[in-house]
């Protein structure tokens, strides 16, 4: 079973699945289609699990699979293998031994920029070397927004811990396409020690000359 995200602008489509049950030596096909159609980037990573016969052991050695991503125009943008490395060519990656019969597979997060388009096509096969019984696969598609790299001017430039309650002012700049008017205040803290003070926005001057910048008190 398949768990497409919609994280954000990030939409991905399950097209088609993988069977509930897979056998030895059968070539599986998964689909998904996913696009950022949000206005700021995002990362985005697979997880693929698969559960073989309970009480029986396989491994990273009896199952195959093929990962293909295709752009908008149908060209392919990372092809890599998963498992058994039966090609012995490109790039391939091993699964994690779980336990005796469960292996998984963590993807590095991919950065997806607004109106990027991607098909993912997976074949998998459980191969004859994995003892008898049912095998269950299940992908889970991720997404996040990256960490933002934001700029920020404090006045005064030397702070008196002794002020006693005295405001400083803190001037925030985001890159685009992100605007400031998005922040949550009440994650916007001054901490000191074991101590932090909540920011508040500086009402008269909430919005200047940028619609990236503001102050905050």
């Amino acid at each position: 079973m398949t768990k497409a995200c919609s994280e954000g602008g990030v939409q991905c489509t399950l097209v088609q699945d993988f069977p509930d049950s897979l056998v030895l030596d059968e070539t599986y096909e998964m689909v998904v289609d996913c696009r950022n159609a949000d206005t700021v980037p995002y990362d985005v990573w697979a997880v693929i699990t698969i559960y073989g016969p309970s009480r029986e052991m396989f491994t990273n050695d009896d199952v195959f699979i093929n990962w293909v991503s295709y752009d908008e125009r149908g060209d392919v943008v990372s092809n890599f293998t998963l498992g058994r490395n039966l090609w012995n060519w490109g790039a391939h990656m091993d699964f994690t031994q779980v336990n005796g019969n469960v292996i998984n597979w963590i993807g590095t997060p991919t950065r997806m920029n607004p109106g990027v388009y991607r098909r993912h096509m997976l074949y998998a096969s459980i191969l004859g070397s994995a003892p008898l019984g049912n095998f269950r696969v299940a992908a889970e598609v991720l997404g996040e927004t990256p960490p933002i790299e934001a700029k920020v001017s404090i006045t005064p430039k030397t702070l008196n811990v002794e002020s006693e309650g005295q405001w400083i002012q803190a001037q925030i700049r985001l890159p685009a396409p992100y605007n400031v008017k998005d922040i949550d205040i009440n994650s916007v803290k001054l901490e000191y020690k074991d101590s932090d003070v909540q920011a508040e926005w500086n009402a008269p001057q909430a919005i200047l000359c940028w619609s990236n910048f503001h102050e905050a008190k």
